[in-house]
Formats: C-alpha cells, structure tokens, sequence
C-alpha cells in the first residue's frame, strides 16, 4: 500500500485543524449567544416578581445564578465520579423546572404588552366618546304630555261656546302648539335614540376589534386546531420556547468543553516526520563528509503534557489504546490522536525491550 507523502499529511492536518478551531469557535459563540439570551430573561422575569428594590434584586440575582448553574454544571461535571454527576443532573432537573416557571412568566408578559399595543391601535368613534355628554327627555315623558295636552284638548272641544268663546279659542290654540311641539320633540327623540344605538354598536365592535388584536392570532389559530383553551396552548408553546432555549446553550457549552481549544491538545508532537530522509549537520574542517542518507537531529521537543496524561490514564484503564478511544478523552483532532497513539506504542515498546534486557 502506497504511503502517504508527509508533507501532504501535514498539509491535511493543518486543514483539520483549521477546521476544528473553527467548529470551536462556533459552538463558544453559540453557547454564549444562548446563555446570554437565557440570563437576560431569566433577570427581567426576577425583576418583574419583586415588589420593592431589595426583592427585585433578589430575584434577578437568584434567576440569574439558577440559569447559570442549568447551563453550565453539565459541562463542569464532565469526567467526574458517577456520585458528583448524579447529584449535579438531580440539581439541573430542579433548577432547570425554576428558570422554564420564570421565563414562561416571561414570555406570558410580553405576549400581554404586544397584545395591549395592538388593541391601542384601535381607536375609539368620536361619537362614542361624545355619547355620555348627551341627555334628552325620554319617550315616556313626551307621550304624557302628548296626553295631558290631548286630554286637556278634548275638554275645550267639549264645551259649547256661548260666552267667552275668544278665550277658548285661544286655548285650544295653545294646547295645538304644545302637541305640536310634543310630536316634534318626539321624533327628535326618536332619532337621537336610533343614533345613540348606532353609536352603542359601533363601541361594541370597536371593543370586540380591541379584544381580537389583544389576543395572539397564532395562539387563537392553534387552539381552535387542537381544541385546547388559549391559555394552556401559550403556557405550553412558552415552555417549549424556554426549553429550546436552555437546552442549545447547555449542549453548546457541553460540546465546548469536549471540543476544547484545538491548540491546546493538537501541539505538533514532531516537526518532521519520521520516514523524511534528512542529512546530518557536521562541524566544517574535521574532515568528516556528511552522510546522504544521515539523520538530522531533532530539536529539543516541549514535554507533552498530553502524552503523559493520556500514558497515565491508559494504565488506569479509562481510555482504550484506540484513535477513536484517545479522541474522545482528549477531544482532539483524528492526525493528533493517531500521533499520540504511535508514541504511545512506542514509549510502551521501549519499556519492554528495557525490561526485557533486565
């Protein structure tokens, strides 16, 4: 099988790690991102619970550490005993149960402050507004005038006219007058009345206009198709909005800690490959040719935390001698942990050819 060529594996793992610091660098943003959100409204739904200062930066204290502790307990715990990892999911459970309560508070005010914007924008007739300033005689005043002055009428027109006659005239006159000034404020009032109905039906579509834009036209819409009342379908749509939004920032850091920074476990263990033939540096005028086919000294290396950490952790029994086991204790990149792996057998060789010579 073909090798290989070493400075084209070198060119496919600086690609790989180019990659992976840029994943890293997405996941950090992402988790901040989601966290930042989360805190930010876990503080408003802790401020809007207190009544006076001292309660309000209580709860926005409390929310703020709640939400921290969600997000970020899962990933400090990562590699500890069983026991820490139990009590720190029991912890996040609960805690987790707190910040959802408070920002599906949060969600449930917003949603009120949006719908009262809305229903402003529905502005009241003009002549609503001038309906409690009107007043008029009822009907039913009007039509017992209407029959005193009739009754008082028919009196006149009952008396035969022998003396005084100008004088009744005159009376009967008058009371023609007031029935017909009885009749016309009647229909006046008639018309007021029929206008003032109008008026009470354009308030009440006005209202009904003003309750409709109060409320979430995607809530309404969800719970006439599943037949829930509109409360419950907001609470739980608000639960679910929180939970997504808690969950991406918990995974997010997760993944942060397990990806880690890729210079941190992805170190070049050597500059040069072990199958590049090189040449050997010979001090001049000791009349020693340099050799074609010697080998160049290496440069002192750094000590390899990695390496002894990962030799350490092998003879424990936590991490299989694998590329696949080594990637996920150290989360590094496939070159760096296929590297880690063949020093890792060396290193284990040279113990046993030494013990082997003892």
């Amino acid at each position: 099988m073909a090798k290989t060529p070493p400075f084209e594996a070198a060119k496919v793992d600086v690609g790989m790690i180019g990659k992976t610091s840029l994943t890293y660098t997405t996941t950090i943003s992402l988790a901040v991102a989601a966290t930042g959100t989360s805190l930010g409204v876990a503080a408003y739904s802790g401020w809007e619970r207190g009544g006076t200062c001292v309660e309000r930066v209580t709860y926005t204290a409390l929310a703020v550490v709640i939400a921290s502790g969600v997000h970020l307990l899962p990933a400090m715990s990562r590699q500890r005993p069983l026991v820490v990892r139990i009590a720190v999911s029991v912890l996040c459970a609960a805690g987790l149960v707190v910040t959802l309560g408070g920002q599906a508070e949060f969600f449930a005010l917003a949603q009120q402050h949006a719908g009262s914007r809305r229903a402003d924008t529905v502005l009241l007739p003009a002549a609503v507004l001038q309906l409690q300033g009107v007043s008029s005689r009822s009907l039913t005043a009007i039509a017992a005038d209407q029959a005193s002055a009739r009754k008082a009428l028919a009196v006149i027109d009952d008396q035969p006219c022998h003396v005084r006659c100008a004088d009744k005239r005159a009376r009967r006159a008058v009371l023609m007058a007031t029935l017909d000034q009885l009749d016309t404020e009647e229909a006046e009032a008639k018309r007021r009345e029929a206008a003032d109905d109008h008026r009470v039906l354009l308030a009440d579509h006005a209202m009904r206009l003003r309750d409709e834009m109060r409320d979430d036209p995607v809530m309404t819409r969800l719970a006439a198709l599943t037949g829930l009342a509109e409360d419950r379908v907001s609470l739980l749509l608000n639960l679910v909005c929180a939970s997504v939004l808690d969950g991406i920032g918990v995974v997010a850091w997760y993944l942060v800690v397990v990806a880690r920074r890729p210079r941190d476990c992805e170190r070049p263990v050597s500059v040069v490959p072990d199958d590049v033939p090189t040449v050997a540096c010979v001090p001049h005028g000791t009349g020693v040719e340099p050799a074609s086919h010697a080998a160049l000294p290496m440069p002192d290396r750094q000590p390899n935390t990695r390496l002894t950490q990962l030799t350490r952790a092998v003879a424990d029994g936590q991490v299989k001698m694998t590329v696949a086991g080594i990637r996920n204790y150290l989360g590094c990149a496939q070159g760096t942990a296929t590297r880690l792996r063949r020093e890792l057998l060396a290193q284990r060789a040279s113990q046993l050819s030494t013990d082997g010579e003892v």
